[in-house]
C-alpha cells in the first residue's frame, strides 16, 4: 500500500516531484464539465477509433479500449466520462483520450482506493510505471505508465465541491473531515497517447 508521505528523495527529484504535484492536482481536481467531455454508462464504455483525436496513434486506441473496459468492471455501478485533451507531466506533453471516475465522497471510495484501483488495472495489464514523474499529496496522487509505445498518465484526487470552502489557510485533510461527503468530489483516471 501505497502512502501520501514525502519521500526522501534527493532535494531536484524531490522539486520536481513538487511541480508534478501541482500539475497531478490540477489534472486529479479538474472540472468534469470541459467541453467534448461525455458520459458513457458503464455498461456501454466503448471506444470507437473515429473518436480519436488528430495525432493519437491507432495503438493508443487499442491501450485505451482494454484499460475502458477493465476500469468499467472495476466500477460497474459508475457512470465513466470519456474525453480527449491535452496534458502536461514533467517534460512529457502529449493528446490522448482520458477514461474518469467520478462522484462524491458518499458514492465512491477515497481518492487513495480509487488509484490503487487503477494502478492495479495498468500493473495486470502489462504497464510499467515510471517513477521519476511519480508524486503524492495529501489531496491528489498521478503517476506516469508505459507500455510499448504507448504511456499513460494515472490521476486521482479529492476536492471540496464548493472551492471556498477549504480556505487556503486550513489543512486540507481536516476540511474535507469536517464536510459531509455529498459536499467532496472524488475522481480517478487515466490518460493514454503514443509518445
Amino acid at each position: 500500500m501505497r502512502s501520501a508521505s514525502v519521500s526522501f528523495r534527493p532535494l531536484r527529484p524531490f522539486m520536481l516531484a513538487g511541480a508534478i504535484a501541482l500539475v497531478g492536482l490540477a489534472v486529479a481536481c479538474g472540472d468534469d464539465e470541459e467541453p467534448g467531455a461525455t458520459a458513457t454508462p458503464a455498461t456501454t464504455a466503448a471506444v470507437d477509433a473515429t473518436q480519436a483525436s488528430p495525432g493519437t496513434a491507432t495503438a493508443s486506441l487499442e491501450a485505451y479500449s482494454a484499460l475502458v473496459e477493465d476500469v468499467t468492471g472495476a466500477f460497474p455501478d459508475v457512470t465513466l466520462i470519456e474525453d480527449t485533451g491535452a496534458f502536461e507531466v514533467g517534460g512529457l506533453v502529449g493528446d490522448g483520450r482520458r477514461v474518469l471516475v467520478f462522484g462524491t465522497a458518499a458514492d465512491l471510495p477515497s481518492f487513495v482506493e480509487i488509484e490503487q484501483t487503477l494502478r492495479g488495472i495498468l500493473e495486470a495489464d502489462g504497464w510499467t510505471e515510471d517513477i521519476q514523474y511519480a508524486a503524492d499529496g495529501p489531496s491528489a496522487t498521478i503517476s506516469v505508465w508505459t507500455k510499448g509505445e504507448d504511456m499513460a498518465v494515472l490521476a486521482a484526487g479529492v476536492s471540496p465541491q464548493d472551492p471556498g470552502a477549504c480556505p487556503a489557510g486550513q489543512i486540507i485533510g481536516e476540511c474535507l473531515d469536517s464536510l459531509d461527503p455529498s459536499a467532496i468530489n472524488v475522481q480517478g483516471s487515466i490518460s493514454v497517447a503514443n509518445r
